[in-house]
């Protein structure tokens, strides 16, 4: 997948739940970071996780916070070996109104969320597939 579709699909799941706190510039870089050491993959799936985990929590953890609770899922995930995010491609994609990239090869087991943490490399873009975005009229209901 492209590098900048990429960041987009980061930024919209951070803008849509105003993750970034009060602090953009500083939560930008920390999310960057974040990036760098793992892949976008593993963090767009750490964030839609923190979000579940989150949701009735009020208020919702924002900011730096909220990234501190990102790293340490990275970080346990980069130490197993095999891991279960509790997600499946269907919730992803309600909670985002993204397709569902990280779950490509996803069926009722665990995915190795650990080799993605590694920086695995993102499979060919198979999600070519026409779907409506949730937002627009041609979405069913």
């Amino acid at each position: 997948m492209d590098v900048l579709i990429q960041r987009q699909r980061l930024q919209h799941i951070v803008d849509s739940y105003a993750l970034a706190g009060r602090d953009d510039a500083l939560f930008d870089r920390r999310l960057a970071a974040l990036v760098q050491q793992y892949s976008y993959n593993a963090v767009e799936l750490a964030l839609v996780e923190g979000l579940v985990q989150n949701w009735l929590r009020y208020p919702l953890p924002r900011g730096l916070a909220f990234l501190e609770q990102i790293q340490t899922r990275l970080q346990a995930w980069r130490e197993a070996t095999m891991i279960s995010t509790g997600l499946t491609p269907t919730q992803f994609e309600q909670v985002t109104g993204l397709p569902p990239h990280s779950f490509e090869n996803m069926a009722a087991s665990p995915i190795d969320l650990a080799a993605i943490a590694r920086r695995s490399p993102t499979s060919p873009a198979s999600q070519a597939e026409d779907r409506p975005h949730p937002f627009s009229s041609d979405f069913p209901a």
